[in-house]
């Protein structure tokens, strides 16, 4: 039998308020799971879609009114743009109002996996070597082609070319509208968004089913411990990760544990490694978990780490040391209808294994909400982020959990000493009478990852920012934006009217984004520079309009607002 979304979620804040009250020895009443755990908690790009077929998804149910006002905005919409398909399939639902039709082909992943650990949580799955890949730890990022490749460049009109006279990669922001196939592949934001995502959200919500896995082991055996006490899970967790992984694989498990802080609080501890050859894997992870009478806060810590052959450079991590990749997700739930989150991830160094436990201040620089510190390098602090691994990347959002409609925002920093972070603005917007989706993503680039004032305001693109006579304090105010949608019958994202109204992201890597004279460059990025290809280009970037002043002025006055924990 299918449960929707919300009527489960809505069950589990009834048994929060209904639970721990009863009976005249409350110190050994049963603690249920979900007093105990973070239910509608999961990290994904809010461009990461999955079939509705999968068995984990299920029919989203909004608030009476809610649905009333979506279905009056897809009536009114569909009439003024005469799509009688449209106004058939708003027409069809009007009586009754809750009357369901045809669920979409595909839905947000992140509302999947959040589902399915609530499944775990209550025992009712059990995460398997199909859907706990436990290699998803040790992902690293890789971006989508359409994104900063490698750009070839002839005759540049800010300076002499360099030898050879091509841009790095990463540098140049969304270069193609579409991801592969120009025609009918995914659009680049989407694609971008995905890759940028996939490693931490791989670790984050691996973390997240493994420690409601361990609930369950809990509650299936003695119990979750009552207040002020731990319970020691290490044997029957070493068991349970002794059937999940790969045949050339060992687990061992020196820490799994429980403790009940007290006050709704829990703490969810454990330290596995895994040996593969010569491969020694590192796995350590930390949560806790605050329940309050109106939802429920946390922060989930993370890390992993290959003891094997050290392939760091001795600018940034002595060939002594070995790298860790750590990660901090700080969540709250206010209401069913309101889930902030702020999730971090960057590389440290680490002497060896002991190194790496679980009181995770003692090796990596934390600030004052037990987050990463993205202010803290290795040129300022030993407990620093350094440069090798990927740099320092922070995601965060303000969303609706039945829906993934909201504001996301993500920006990454690759090295240290960088001027900048590049960073995604999105928003997105769920209709639940048509089941589309539609998102506005803005790309640019913004302050550097130590800034502390006003670190989330997206800025303007850097057209030029590695070539000759680069210039990174540019005054154009200009950006790159893509709208998308996601129609009920679609498999993937496209753009609504076509990718020359949809899509502003061309310019030339040069400090105006034109380029004038005898300048060429690979526009297409197929590796070479065509006879006149990309001569005298002026830019389709997207720009400020009204009164706006700035482009964070301009994509808030979009619809974007800042999330709340970034």
């Amino acid at each position: 039998m299918t449960f929707n979304q919300k009527y489960l979620v809505l069950l589990s804040f009834a048994a929060l308020v209904a639970c721990g009250g009863g009976g005249s020895s409350p110190t050994v009443t049963p603690i249920a799971a979900n007093e105990a755990y973070p239910l509608g908690i999961a990290v994904a790009s809010p461009t990461s879609i999955v079939t509705s077929s999968a068995p984990l998804v299920a029919k989203l149910e909004l608030p009476f009114l809610h649905r009333v006002g979506d279905w009056w905005q897809h009536l009114r919409k569909s009439t003024i743009e005469g799509d009688r398909a449209q106004v058939s399939v708003a027409l069809s639902t009007m009586l009754p109002m809750g009357n369901a039709h045809a669920a979409p082909l595909k839905v947000m992943e992140g509302l999947n996996i959040s589902n399915y650990i609530q499944q775990i949580l209550s025992g009712s799955a059990t995460p398997s070597t199909a859907n706990l890949p436990l290699n998803g730890f040790f992902k690293t990022y890789t971006a989508a082609n359409c994104y900063g490749p490698q750009v070839k460049y002839l005759n540049h009109n800010d300076g002499p070319d360099a030898s050879p006279a091509l841009l790095p990669s990463g540098d140049v922001g969304m270069w193609l509208d579409r991801n592969g196939d120009q025609v009918t592949g995914t659009p680049c934001a989407a694609a971008q968004l995905n890759a940028l995502v996939d490693p931490i959200k791989s670790r984050a919500n691996a973390s997240l089913m493994l420690g409601a896995r361990m609930v369950a082991l809990a509650v299936a055996g003695t119990g979750l411990p009552v207040a002020n006490t731990s319970s020691a899970l290490t044997s029957s967790f070493q068991t349970y990760l002794d059937s999940v992984v790969p045949s050339d694989t060992t687990a061992n498990v020196t820490l799994a544990a429980i403790t009940n802080n007290g006050s709704g609080s829990f703490t969810y501890q454990w330290r596995v490694s895994f040996t593969k050859g010569a491969n020694v894997m590192w796995l350590l992870v930390k949560l806790t978990h605050n329940n309050t009478s109106a939802g429920f806060t946390g922060v989930l810590q993370y890390a992993v780490s290959n003891l094997g052959a050290n392939t760091q450079s001795t600018a940034n991590c002595a060939l002594t040391k070995k790298l860790a990749v750590a990660g901090t997700l700080r969540y709250t739930k206010t209401s069913a209808s309101q889930v902030d989150f702020s999730s971090r991830e960057a590389p440290y160094c680490v002497n060896s294994a002991s190194d790496l436990v679980t009181d995770f201040s003692t090796w990596v620089s934390l600030d004052a909400n037990n987050e990463l510190d993205p202010a803290k390098t290795t040129s300022t602090d030993t407990k620093g982020w350094h440069q090798d691994g990927g740099g320092f990347k922070r995601f965060a959002a303000s969303f609706n959990p039945s829906t993934g409609a909201g504001n996301y925002l993500f920006a990454w920093q690759a090295g240290v000493g960088d001027s900048h972070s590049r960073m995604f603005a999105v928003n997105t917007a769920y209709n639940s009478t048509s089941e589309a989706r539609d998102l506005k993503a803005f790309f640019g680039f913004a302050p550097k990852m130590s800034t502390t004032s006003n670190p989330g305001r997206i800025g303007e693109l850097i057209c030029n920012w590695a070539g000759p006579g680069n210039n990174q304090s540019p005054s154009h105010n200009r950006f790159q934006s893509q709208t998308l949608n996601l129609s009920s019958t679609a498999t993937d994202w496209t753009f609504p009217t076509g990718a020359s109204t949809d899509s502003k992201i061309k310019f030339a890597p040069t400090n105006s984004c034109n380029s004038t004279g005898t300048m060429t460059f690979d526009v297409d990025s197929n590796g070479t520079i065509s006879v006149g290809e990309g001569l005298n280009t002026t830019n389709s970037l997207d720009r400020l309009t009204g009164t706006n002043t700035t482009v964070f002025g301009e994509v808030t006055s979009r619809g974007f607002s800042l999330p709340s924990m970034y």
